[in-house]
């Protein structure tokens, strides 16, 4: 806006500018060396120009015919020239003698920010330095008061003080005391460093000495641009330090008074960004604003009195903020009402009084002092500048209510938001969120974030959303052809054959890809090692190793005694972890698609098929090999079309049985070492694309708790989508890197990978209540059951106008009980006991 006004005012004065007329958005100055006659024509006929463009003047803030006058914060005047305007240094030209030693340390913390443009200043300050050593009775003589004047002509003249380049960094620092207010003008040097340009400080009137703290430092922004107006226009963008962090949100507010209405207008008129610096870092404009004789000298201050007066008139002040704006003592003992929770007030009441960091933040607060206790200097986890005495006197950091350090109280609160019903157990950023809109303390995003880990209704329904856990691992390469099989099957296929199979057992060589596919009826134990016995051991012999899923055929007794015997190697999945063998599952759809391609509409013919299938399966090149399986086990291809055999074949010499046999035995030597290497390049790549969203496997030791994932575990609740995500269990051991046992009940198989674990933390806060208040599954044969510890009360009550006795349960593991149907503990041993003691007259209603 101010650009263009610009352009416009340069086109209206076009041909007048660098003649005898400057202008500067709104400011125009007109100069003349002629005589008066020739400077009263040259103003008509800017005055004519101006009326002419239809732009109005305010007469009141003319000059005309003067020798002398302020302009773009210089004062200009006839004969003598340009010099700095004396409002841009009376801060510093009229610092009044300090009186006492913290008068003079704060002027010489002042000056020696500028020390760099000030040589020998440590011996020209020497005598006000020695005024400040404790041993030093203070009396202020000649030399300590030449040594003043001396270091405040310094700081008013070159170098220290700069002419202002509308070309340079610009930066404005404000700030406001109880009483007054300060600021700097700077601007970088050739050397980069921050150069003052002009000074500023004001004490406040009786009326602004009541501002709130927030208004005050708002306060010393809008003075000091007021005062350096010219200056701040001219350039393209500068930046105001403040050491107030609430004024960075000050654009945000919704809600604003009417001052501060009018002061956001005023500032919408400069380009700048407005920064927050800590308060003991702004050292420069503090100093400014707490000049010695700024301060009140006494309670007759006008400034003070309308304080008291203001506090006494006002109907809405309790007696615990009198006395704190009065830096009287704080009634830590007086209860104010703040939950209605009984038990939560009562903590409440009592961590105000034992919390002596809390008593001291108040205190300061409430005296408006300017720096947190060394405790939370330390932690950087608020600034004072945020913090404020609502009406009631309560502790506030940007408006949140500030909690003691009351362990028990602060965990109640996070327990009543987070497992409130009307949150919903929310994760650690939501619950932080809900809760620090109405409460602060000091380290509440770490109670927060291990309140919630420690959540265990959480833990057992949160969905898993990080990576796989568990770099993938391949099985070891076969040494030889069908030396170590994989072992599947596939199931509830149509009755087929004489013997009605509904099964397929699938036999895979690990090293060449072949298969053997069997039609089955009987997939037991027995019937499966009987069945390998007759078809594979008199082609293949005994394999080294077998591969297969946790099937009650492979995990049975009988199956493992003949592994045993047969000096067979057992390899078994992790429960419900069927990537142990993830070629064999591939390759069983692949069957099914065959299957699928050649079978009759009834699908009887299955069976039959299978040697088809078997054939075009080991015929093809395996993707990890590039070889077939059928050309492995025979040194030659069986092709699907047949050539008619070359006549000259039967004229070429032929080659003895020996070598016929060397020639064999040499191309599945060659063939077995290549689909070994093929094989061995095939799964680090493998590897190394799976472990792209695989993070290394978590360590576990013995009597960790773990989540565990019952994604796999039927129940028989109605609704899997409805059931619970994870159960909880203690690891009894490590079987592998990859796999851990686990104390789950009943006959599943324990073991498990790690990607179906999570670490159950067990750091919770003391206060928490880590317990459910409804018990979760204990699994037995896939179904869930509970843990009866006693029966605690009966009652019979009414549902859709049926008479229902109910069980009042105290479940194992779990601190709530709940009112249960007494049907549904009838068998237990807690109810018998609890009825025999019913008939004694021992037991409750």
């Amino acid at each position: 806006m101010a650009a263009a006004f610009q352009r416009y005012v340069n086109g209206v004065l076009q041909d007048y500018l660098d003649d005898f007329v400057s202008a500067y958005v709104d400011d125009i100055l007109i100069y003349s060396s002629g005589s008066l006659q020739d400077h009263r024509e040259k103003v008509g006929k800017v005055l004519q120009r101006l009326i002419d463009a239809g732009l109005q003047i305010d007469i009141d803030k003319c000059e005309f015919e003067t020798k002398r006058v302020k302009y773009l914060g210089y004062i200009v005047e006839a004969e003598v020239g340009i010099r700095v305007d004396p409002e841009k240094i009376i801060a510093i030209r009229e610092w009044a003698t300090p009186t006492s030693v913290k008068a003079i340390r704060a002027f010489i913390g002042f000056a020696n920010f500028y020390r760099v443009f000030i040589p020998n200043f440590s011996d020209i300050a020497e005598p006000l330095i020695n005024l400040t050593k404790k041993e030093m009775v203070f009396h202020s003589d000649e030399a300590c008061n030449q040594a003043f004047e001396t270091i405040k002509e310094l700081l008013i003249t070159a170098p220290i003080l700069g002419h202002f380049d509308p070309e340079k960094d610009t930066l404005v620092e404000a700030d406001s005391s109880g009483h007054a207010t300060g600021g700097l003008l700077l601007q970088k040097d050739k050397n980069n460093n921050w150069q003052p340009v002009a000074y500023y400080s004001k004490k406040h009137s009786p009326t602004e000495a009541n501002y709130p703290i927030h208004d005050k430092e708002l306060l010393a922004i809008v003075r000091c641009l007021e005062a350096w107006a010219p200056e701040l226009r001219m350039v393209r963008k500068f930046t105001v330090l403040t050491d107030h962090k609430n004024l960075q949100y000050f654009y945000r507010e919704r809600q604003l008074s009417e001052r501060q209405v009018r002061w956001s207008e005023f500032l919408s008129r400069f380009d700048f960004s407005l920064e927050w610096k800590p308060g003991k870092t702004m050292g420069k404009p503090d100093a400014l604003s707490r000049r010695e004789q700024d301060l009140p000298a006494n309670y007759d201050d006008e400034r003070i009195r309308s304080r008291f007066i203001r506090l006494f008139q006002s109907k809405h002040l309790q007696s615990v903020q009198i006395q704190s704006l009065s830096s009287e003592e704080i009634d830590f003992t007086e209860e104010i009402r703040m939950f209605e929770d009984q038990d939560m007030q009562n903590l409440w009441h009592r961590s105000r009084q034992e919390d002596k960091l809390y008593q001291e933040l108040t205190t300061l607060v409430a005296n408006k002092e300017r720096n947190l206790p060394t405790k939370l200097q330390k932690e950087k986890s608020a600034s004072i500048a945020e913090c404020t005495l609502d009406e009631r006197g309560l502790l506030r950091f940007r408006d949140r209510i500030w909690i003691p350090d009351c362990e028990p109280l602060r965990t109640r609160i996070i327990q009543n938001i987070h497992d409130s019903h009307i949150t919903g157990h929310p994760g650690r950023d939501l619950t932080y969120s809900i809760l620090s809109r109405q409460f602060f303390w000091s380290g509440v995003a770490s109670d927060v974030r291990r309140f919630v880990r420690n959540c265990e209704i959480c833990g057992r329904n949160t969905i898993w959303r990080e990576t796989k856990k568990g770099l993938l691992k391949p099985l070891p390469i076969p040494e030889r052809i069908w030396g170590e099989l994989s072992i599947d099957f596939i199931t509830d296929l149509p009755p087929s054959g004489r013997d009605d199979a509904t099964n397929c057992m699938v036999v895979t060589d690990r090293l060449t890809k072949g298969v053997e596919l069997e039609g089955m009826h009987d997939i037991s134990a027995e019937a499966v090692a009987q069945r390998l016995l007759e078809r594979h051991y008199p082609i293949h012999g005994i394999p080294t190793a077998i591969t297969s899923d946790r099937g009650p055929q492979f995990v049975s007794d009988l199956w493992r005694h003949f592994c045993k015997l047969l000096s067979v190697e057992q390899r078994l999945s992790t429960a419900y972890h069927p990537q142990t063998d993830g070629a064999t599952e591939r390759m069983n759809q692949e069957i099914e698609k065959m299957i699928r391609i050649w079978a009759t509409y009834t699908q009887e013919n299955w069976l039959a098929l299978l040697p088809i299938v078997m054939g075009a399966i080991n015929n093809r090149e395996a993707s990890s090999t590039g070889l077939s399986p059928f050309y492995f086990m025979h040194g030659y291809h069986n092709e699907p079309i047949q050539l008619v055999e070359d006549r000259t074949i039967q004229d070429r010499p032929k080659r003895d049985g020996e070598a016929l046999a060397e020639g064999f035995l040499k191309r599945l030597q060659d063939a077995t070492e290549w689909a070994q290497a093929a094989i061995a390049i095939t799964q680090e790549k493998q590897q190394h694309q799976a472990n792209k969203t695989r993070t290394a496997a978590p360590q576990y030791k013995e009597g960790d708790w773990v989540f565990l994932n019952l994604r796999n575990v039927k129940t028989t609740r109605p609704s899997k989508k409805l059931d619970w995500l994870h159960g909880k269990y203690k690891v009894l051991r490590q079987v592998n890197s990859h796999s851990y046992q686990l104390d789950v009940p009943g006959k599943i198989h324990p073991v498990f990978h790690v990607d179906l674990l999570r670490y159950a933390p067990n750091d919770s806060l003391p206060s928490q209540k880590v317990g459910d208040t409804q018990p979760g599954p204990i699994l037995v044969d896939g179904d869930e059951l509970w843990l009866v510890e006693r029966i605690l009360g009966e009652r019979t009550t009414r549902q859709g106008g049926k008479e229902i006795k109910e069980a009042y349960v105290k479940w194992v593991d779990y601190t709530e009980p709940t009112w249960e149907p007494a049907s549904n503990v009838l068998k237990t041993d807690a109810w018998r006991k609890w009825r025999k003691l019913r008939a004694k007259g021992k037991g409750g209603g």
